[in-house]
């Protein structure tokens, strides 16, 4: 290892390093359409896995790239499967570490450029065109060592954040319907609940419920304010944050506290009622495709009734309005809303007990931002030569 660069089609590679184009090293090929569904063979599609059939049409590992619909998309296939008519599959005739390949073509993308129909297509002729840097071989096979290394942690932390999901899942049903220690039990028009507890409106525990602000928006102003893309896990958080400029007066009736709860009335039908509680400091408002629900401090705590409402969605869609394209749940229909009133304690030990999950859930999304973000700045150095790999060395 020299420390000596070249310059190439695409960029600096280190001087005892190769670029060869896609084409001389496999031969790309159409994949067909699936024969028939059933069966215990993979049909990868542009976007991955989608069916099963009985026979495969490659016997040997793989890539499977993306041809139309999700064009360039890459996906490591190292079992027979059946690439699909919307993708192309590679048939190697140089040696090359298959996972190697893998973690370059997923580095340095490929793009779809627009066809005649709406899905954006990839031509044959530009993949068999794209250039790949090709290293010695045990150089690719430790450096995709490498990068499997940090994609197995990436793994774990998925399972950890799953395992959790479940869990909250879990306890969300269990605690708002058998609450904490409760021996006796009563019917209600929300089901079987604990005896001590009652079932109210919503409308009966807010102070109000509000309608955000219909006003244009820009990219920088004296305001944060709040969208529907805002609220992310239950949480109104500080992303997608567009600004506006108001008097004193408006901002103040618009002004979010602590422990206001967001409902996003209109939306696609999958997405109208998600729900997020505010927990922010500053001085933010809202966007007017949200209801502003003030909880009454003393009767209702705003976590519980948010954790509430996000187990509640599908509920909440049922009194929403169906358009075309969207549905709307109109703020007179939120406050009939039925929902269960434990003792003010026992609501602040529910939500505490599903925050604890909460924090947990969010420690590992964190840990998997930064294991991405190590994979990335990885790859950016090993897969092109700016760090070196020891061949024979073991990965940490």
């Amino acid at each position: 290892m020299t420390g000596e660069f070249k310059e190439t089609p695409i960029g600096k590679i280190p001087k005892e390093w190769n670029v060869f184009e896609l084409k001389e090293i496999a031969n790309v090929k159409y994949g067909k359409a699936i024969p028939k569904k059933g069966g215990e063979i993979p049909v990868i599609g542009s976007s991955g896995i989608y069916a099963w059939t009985d026979r495969p049409l490659v016997e040997f590992p793989t890539l499977v790239i993306g041809r139309k619909g999700t064009a360039g998309a890459v996906h490591l296939v190292e079992v027979p499967s059946w690439p699909s008519d919307t993708t192309f599959y590679l048939e190697f005739k140089k040696d090359i570490d298959i996972k190697y390949l893998y973690y370059h073509m997923s580095f340095f993308k490929l793009s779809g450029t627009h066809a005649q129909t709406t899905l954006p297509s990839l031509k044959r002729e530009f993949l068999e065109h794209y250039y790949v840097i090709y290293p010695p071989l045990p150089e690719q096979k430790k450096i995709a060592e490498i990068l499997s290394t940090i994609d197995k942690a990436i793994e774990k932390t998925d399972a950890l954040i799953h395992h959790y999901q479940q869990l909250k899942n879990a306890l969300m049903q269990r605690l708002f319907t058998e609450g904490i220690g409760h021996t006796k039990f009563k019917p209600s028009p929300l089901g079987q609940i604990p005896a001590e507890w009652d079932v109210v409106k919503i409308g009966d525990i807010i102070e109000f419920a509000q309608y955000g602000l219909s006003i244009k928006m820009y990219d920088e102003g004296q305001y944060p304010i709040v969208k529907m893309d805002s609220i992310i896990n239950g949480k109104v958080m500080p992303v997608n944050l567009k600004y506006v400029d108001l008097d004193e007066e408006t901002f103040n009736k618009f002004k979010l506290e602590k422990g206001d709860i967001l409902v996003n009335r209109t939306n696609s039908y999958e997405l109208v009622g998600k729900t997020g509680i505010f927990m922010l400091e500053g001085d933010y408002v809202f966007a007017s495709y949200l209801i502003r629900l003030r909880p009454k401090k003393d009767i209702v705590d705003s976590a519980f009734l948010t954790y509430y409402l996000i187990l509640s969605q599908d509920r909440l869609r049922q009194i929403a309005t169906r358009g075309v394209s969207q549905a709307n749940i109109n703020a007179t229909n939120l406050k009939k809303f039925l929902v269960p009133l434990p003792p003010l304690d026992e609501q602040k030990k529910i939500a505490q007990i599903l925050m604890t999950i909460d924090n947990k859930i969010e420690a590992e999304i964190k840990t998997k931002e930064e294991l991405e973000k190590l994979k990335l700045g990885m790859m950016d150095k090993l897969l092109t030569g700016k760090v070196r790999v020891k061949v024979g060395e073991k990965s940490g």
